[in-house]
């Protein structure tokens, strides 16, 4: 993915997901995938 990530962090049993691409107000259809499938995997 260019320009983007997508992370999971989990810690005292709080997950946070955290997304950012450098056009803030811009969030690409495969990022949109990512984030979708971090949520799934928890």
């Amino acid at each position: 993915m260019q320009n983007g990530k997508v992370e999971v962090k989990i810690n005292n049993g709080i997950t946070e997901i955290i997304f950012f691409h450098e056009k803030s107000n811009s969030l690409p259809g495969e990022l949109l995938r990512e984030i979708a499938d971090k949520f799934n995997e928890l």
